[in-house]
């Protein structure tokens, strides 16, 4: 693999929101690395409105002009950090690819290393664009080598980089009235649950697991990058999920595409009566789609709710056994399995999302060892593995899938012991 773009040495800060990393990167580099997509209309006479694209204010070209002098001078100085939302495309989607995604590192007295891979611009600026664009209008090329404080947080979702933006802009330049009511709903008026995208409810159900006390996620889920060495470390022997991971997989149960639910939304402003059944005209085959276009958000948070209930009750009690699904990508591949279970019920015209049903449906797992080395693979091929062993294991993946390689057949099977084959036959037949 060859040599990272950049890695740099940071060090953690801990705050109610969650967690960021504090370290300084010259202007030039940074302005390889991150972009801020301006809210623009875009004007189509065969659509019924006006759609926006982007998230930020326009630049001012006086103001950077103003920016540029100002850098030129001999008393510039930026003592304020440039917020960054790392591992997020243009597109405002977020980035999965390892290869290319930015990631943390431990190093030893409290010291972080962020390694970037490339120059691919995969940070978004959620404070500061003006600063930092304002280096490309400086006449003095030297100062490019200017280094600027960066907090940096990892895999943010889009409604926290816009909480965040509308709140620290709040007492400066004020957040225009249009761009809260387009894009964020954050500022001026309470923005009622009929308007939620898709991903402002997923944001929704997310802080509410993690405050319920009846919640298996009580506060188990940090704003964090999605690395389990970070996550896990100085935990004692408890867990924890990163807001991004409970938040995708919460999307993956109402929509196959946040970003058109997101921007046809944004057609219409909060004050002209923006609502989500808006959206119903879209083909989605997602299994919980109709509850959220019909405003049933407590159905799909008993779903989630319930299903993990069973899981941590039933999976996570023996953490010698249950300590891989504990991480992201364990999170990730039962919410697979949950997405896959809810989409057969839809199709057989049916949904039982009690904690008992779940409780039924998770028992071929109970005896199975999800710390066996075949299953941990901390990886995209690990998730892979995982979700396909687990969904083999409810029988809703054949065993002989032309895709498996006979390695992976002869370790499920072996995974499925011997002694627990009639059971585990027996209960796939009862429910079938």
């Amino acid at each position: 693999m060859s040599s990272p773009f950049i890695e740099l040495i940071a060090f953690k800060v801990s705050q109610p929101l969650g967690e960021f990393y504090l370290t300084k990167i010259p202007a030039e580099e940074l302005l390889k690395i991150t972009f801020s997509s301006e809210l623009r209309p875009n004007v189509d006479d065969s659509s019924e409105g006006i759609e926006f694209t982007g998230t930020q204010r326009a630049k001012k070209g006086e103001k950077l002009r103003q920016i540029g002098r100002y850098i030129d001078s001999v008393e510039s100085a930026f003592p304020n950090s440039i917020i960054l939302a790392a591992n997020y495309q243009n597109n405002g989607l977020f980035v999965d690819d390892e290869i290319i995604k930015w990631r943390v590192e431990p190093i030893d007295q409290g010291l972080y290393k962020i390694i970037i891979p490339s120059r691919e611009k995969l940070a978004s600026i959620v404070d500061g664009q003006h600063r930092l664009e304002g280096f490309r209008y400086a006449e003095n090329s030297e100062r490019l080598a200017t280094e600027l404080v960066c907090s940096i947080y990892f895999d943010l979702p889009l409604p926290y980089q816009a909480y965040l933006f509308s709140t620290i802009n709040h007492n400066q330049t004020p957040v225009s009235k249009s761009l809260s009511y387009i894009l964020y709903g954050y500022n001026l008026e309470d923005e009622t649950p009929q308007a939620w995208s898709t991903e402002k409810l997923a944001v929704y159900i997310c802080r509410q697991l993690n405050i319920d006390p009846s919640s298996p996620f009580f506060k188990h889920i940090k704003v964090a990058p999605q690395i389990d060495q970070i996550l896990l470390e100085n935990i004692n022997n408890s867990w924890f999920v990163s807001t991004a991971t409970i938040v995708e997989g919460i999307l993956s149960l109402i929509t196959t595409n946040t970003k058109r639910d997101r921007d046809e939304l944004a057609k219409t402003s909060i004050k002209n009566g923006r609502k989500r059944s808006e959206l119903s005209r879209f083909e989605d085959d997602s299994p919980l789609r109709k509850f959220y276009l019909n405003e049933q958000d407590v159905v799909i948070r008993k779903a989630v709710e319930n299903f993990f209930s069973s899981v941590v009750s039933n999976l996570f009690t023996d953490q010698n056994n249950a300590a891989f699904i504990t991480k992201t990508i364990g999170i990730q591949a039962l919410f697979d399995v949950l997405k896959e279970n809810l989409k057969i019920q839809k199709y057989n015209l049916e949904l039982d999302i009690t904690q008992d049903y779940f409780d039924h449906l998770l028992r071929p797992f109970f005896n199975i060892s999800f710390s066996d080395n075949f299953l941990m693979q901390s990886s995209a091929i690990g998730r892979s593995r995982l979700r396909n062993f687990m969904l083999y294991t409810l029988g809703y993946k054949p065993e002989f899938d032309p895709r498996d390689l006979d390695r992976e057949i002869t370790q499920r099977r072996r995974l499925i012991k011997v002694e627990d084959l009639n059971e585990y036959n027996r209960i796939l037949a009862e429910r079938n």
